[in-house]
């Protein structure tokens, strides 16, 4: 159902030691919505991503959770960091598919094949992600947070390292996620992916 709040924060903010952070922010983030984080490197906008994802405990502020985007498990909440955290070991198809294995369920999953050919991999499947582009285990880490169809996906710069053709095709993967009804947050500088969202967390420019 789209329309329900998956997550939403009030003045949640992160100071660090050496100093920097992320400012107090409010957000709510709705399901079958694609929310930008937008914000000058510094900003905070990876920090946030890693609040949400459990990650790091904020500094201050509240932030409430629906049940279904626990974060603790892929089909709550899945993130693509952009250091992607492949599996080097695995190949492309078995890091794709490594959240279904984790979760015992093939129930309500996206089908490894049809997001190979969504993310312009198929030929790539059998490879290991150190013989793949950069752009490449990018699409990979991508299609892997989407195989679950997660209550929530938190993206950061889903299209650095993307040209134009893959780049359109990223977010159109990223849109069927929230069309078939899970809350994203992608963190760019993108003004193309900007343009596409439903809404847009500013933390200053």
């Amino acid at each position: 159902m789209t329309g329900t709040v998956v997550v939403s924060g009030r003045g949640v903010g992160k100071t660090w030691a050496g100093g920097g952070g992320l400012a107090p922010v409010d957000f709510r983030l709705m399901s079958g919505t694609l929310t930008v984080l937008r914000g000058r490197s510094g900003s905070g906008k990876s920090t946030l991503l890693s609040i949400l994802a459990g990650w790091i405990e904020p500094t201050t502020g509240l932030i409430e959770r629906d049940a279904s985007a626990d974060p603790t498990t892929w089909r709550g909440t899945a993130v693509v960091p952009q250091a992607l955290g492949l599996a080097a070991e695995l190949s492309v198809y078995e890091n794709i598919e490594l959240p279904i294995r984790l979760a015992r369920t093939v129930d309500g999953t996206l089908e490894v094949e049809a997001l190979l050919d969504l993310v312009d991999l198929r030929d790539q499947a059998a490879r290991l992600p150190m013989e793949l582009s950069l752009g490449q285990r990018q699409r990979v880490a991508i299609a892997r947070a989407l195989v679950l169809r997660p209550a929530l996906v938190l993206i950061d710069e889903p299209t650095s390292h993307q040209d134009g053709h893959h780049a359109e095709a990223v977010m159109d993967v990223i849109r069927s996620i929230t069309t078939s009804g899970s809350a994203a947050l992608v963190a760019t500088h993108d003004p193309v992916v900007i343009s596409l969202a439903d809404a847009v967390i500013d933390l200053g420019a």
